[in-house]
């Protein structure tokens, strides 16, 4: 008997979960435009203009289309490092 309960709670469980991953998408859609501010020592920086520096770097570089890109910011140097398709770069924030 508690097998046949085990199942019906698993069964309960992956339909609640497939509703939620569903729904992950629309809820993000919902939240509007989203600012993210990286503080430290009395410097702010915010990530989407840290990014679109990036971007241009890279476009810079002869870049245009970036499969990938990763940054990494260092605010205690002031600097980002990046890849971008497998070449690397840094840019003063």
């Amino acid at each position: 008997m508690s097998k046949r309960i085990d199942k019906k709670k698993l069964k309960k469980q992956t339909e609640t979960a497939a509703c939620t991953v569903a729904a992950a998408p629309c809820a993000q859609e919902d939240a509007g435009r989203i600012n993210l501010y990286i503080q430290y020592q009395d410097q702010e920086y915010r990530a989407d203009k840290i990014i679109e520096k990036v971007k241009e770097n890279c476009r810079m570089k002869g870049i245009l289309e970036a499969e990938e890109i990763s940054i990494y910011l260092k605010p205690e140097e002031r600097k980002a490092y990046y890849t971008c398709s497998g070449k690397s770069g840094g840019i003063e924030v």
